[in-house]
């Protein structure tokens, strides 16, 4: 459960073991904080997406040359079968990544994980209005993006 929900949250991506060996860390540190034992799964799935929120972050930043000299990482574009298909994945990994950590996460535990808007809210720790209106800014960029003719 870990791995998957980690593997969806992230991609394929190379410190993937890693924000799950950290998850696993944060959870037995914080165990006594457990309340219900029969909520773990979910508590588990809170901290796995507080992880990946954290690599999201550090990877967008990374990405778009922030602490880098040599500027943009192109290693974080989707390699497919087919050039039409590359193409196609390579536009959509990079609307997505150009969300930020919050839209991002909200829009894929949501539409891609799954998530009722509450679910979604609990893990992120926020406001359903709060994910509402991360879900809304994510819809609107993501159809701007695609709106704009291709360079």
């Amino acid at each position: 459960m870990v791995q998957g929900l980690a593997f969806r949250l992230l991609g394929k991506d190379a410190d993937l073991d890693e924000v799950v060996q950290d998850a696993f860390v944060e959870a037995l540190s914080s165990l006594d904080s457990l309340r219900d034992p029969s909520a773990f799964r979910s508590w588990l799935g809170t901290i796995v997406v507080h992880r990946a929120r954290l690599h999201i972050r550090r990877r967008v930043a990374s990405a778009v040359g922030l602490g880098k000299p040599d500027g943009v990482d192109v290693d974080l574009l989707v390699d497919a079968g087919t050039p039409d298909l590359a193409l196609e994945l390579s536009e959509a990994r990079t609307c997505i990544a150009a969300l930020g950590p919050e839209e991002r996460t909200a829009l894929l535990l949501y539409r891609v994980e799954g998530y009722t808007l509450p679910e979604v809210a609990a893990e992120m720790r926020l406001s359903l209005a709060t994910v509402k209106r991360r879900l809304a800014s994510a819809d609107e960029k993501l159809a701007a993006s695609r709106a704009r003719p291709a360079a």
